[in-house]
């Protein structure tokens, strides 16, 4: 275990320490947002700043400003609030998969984008709720989950699927725990908020719908395809992705509810294709998105070349993305439909994962010792349906 946490304070710390490096934290949504949203101790967000992301977030934005003095002090800040998530992580993933946790440990997106945004803030939470439902604490997992949601929304979309699983397991009980402790918790953190400021908390909601497909979304290429320009009008295409996506994802996470009830498919599984659907179905896909899949690698049996694929797939996006963000390359209609080809096979990729897919045992591993360990051949054989 030591080894491993080791491995993940140098992964984190080296990812940290890079964007040090500049003259400016870059390559980082942090330093940015702290000097355009005018955050302080005395100008909280919601109430007297609008923030475009959930009331976790901001809360923990806010608390950061209490102690630094700009924003290379917030970058640093908040950076290592952010490795300490990572190695809490590290240690859940390792009390229920063993050595499969080298996956998360060196894995280059918690290098890349361990320290861009706050996504660790619900990726760990995510992951605690996940190992809390495999060890029949249900309380404990819908609180954590509700958690999670209260920080980036994903994790939220396992609590029908893992309710779904108690329910087929006749554990009507266990099903209502999970859920009352998500639903409680996700009010506990929104409603204050909600309360004093009911503009301030829409804020994001307003935000997110007024935004147009990114190029790292498959619905940009559909509707405003490169080269050619806008199929519809604005208005009408930003109308299609805001209703297609979550007419996308309720029928997706319904859908895996219903195979996960049925018995037809594993609640991890479920949880890691509920994952998968949103993230090629959301209009809106930064490359620092990639981090949520990751823990699947560990908590589920798949095989070493799925988790190789998608990394190197990962980076090929980080590369391009970034790339042309640092203005490193003259951007053409070739760069972005290879960028949208490098999108499809990273959602080809999770597909293929999650086909490959099958439960870890439930009993417990034997404490990490060394390296990452490859999935047996025979493992990578079973299919979810």
């Amino acid at each position: 275990m030591a080894v491993l946490v080791v491995a993940t304070a140098v992964t984190v710390g080296t990812g940290v320490g890079a964007r040090l490096a500049c003259s400016r934290p870059c390559i980082s949504d942090l330093p940015s947002l702290y000097r355009s949203r005018a955050i302080r101790p005395d100008a909280p967000p919601y109430l007297d700043r609008n923030l475009e992301y959930p009331v976790l977030v901001g809360a923990a934005f806010y608390a950061a400003t209490f102690v630094s003095s700009g924003a290379r002090s917030f970058f640093t800040v908040t950076g290592l609030g952010l490795a300490v998530l990572a190695l809490i992580g590290t240690y859940l993933l390792a009390r229920r998969a063993g050595r499969r946790a080298w996956y998360w440990a060196l894995a280059p997106p918690l290098l890349l984008y361990g320290a861009a945004n706050w996504d660790l803030l619900a990726v760990v939470p995510a992951i605690a709720g996940i190992v809390a439902f495999g060890e029949g604490l249900d309380a404990t997992s819908g609180v954590m989950l509700g958690i999670g949601a209260a920080a980036k929304l994903y994790p939220g979309l396992f609590v029908p699927v893992f309710v779904a699983a108690r329910l087929r397991d006749r554990d009507a009980r266990g099903a209502l725990r999970l859920l009352t402790g998500a639903l409680a918790t996700v009010a506990l953190v929104n409603v204050p908020v909600l309360a004093a400021s009911p503009s301030g908390w829409l804020y994001p909601l307003r935000f997110q719908s007024r935004r147009d497909a990114t190029w790292g979304s498959l619905w940009h290429y559909v509707l405003s395809p490169p080269g050619i320009g806008a199929l519809l009008p604005a208005g009408v295409a930003r109308s299609l992705t805001n209703g297609g996506a979550v007419i996308a994802v309720v029928a997706g996470v319904a859908a895996v509810s219903v195979l996960v009830w049925r018995g037809r498919l594993d609640a991890v599984v479920g949880g890691g294709i509920a994952t998968a659907v949103f993230l090629v179905a959301n209009k809106v896909y930064s490359p620092q998105y990639d981090l949520w899949f990751v823990p699947f690698f560990v908590l589920l049996a798949v095989p070493w070349r799925d988790y190789a694929a998608f990394v190197v797939l990962d980076a090929a996006v980080f590369g391009v993305v970034f790339g042309r963000l640092g203005h490193h390359y003259r951007w053409t209609v070739t760069w972005a439909w290879f960028l949208g080809a490098l999108v499809l096979a990273r959602a080809l990729t999770m597909a293929w994962t999650l086909r490959d897919a099958r439960p870890l045992p439930q009993s417990l591993p034997e404490p990490p010792r060394s390296g990452p360990a490859e999935v047996p051949a025979g493992e990578a054989e079973v299919s979810v349906a």
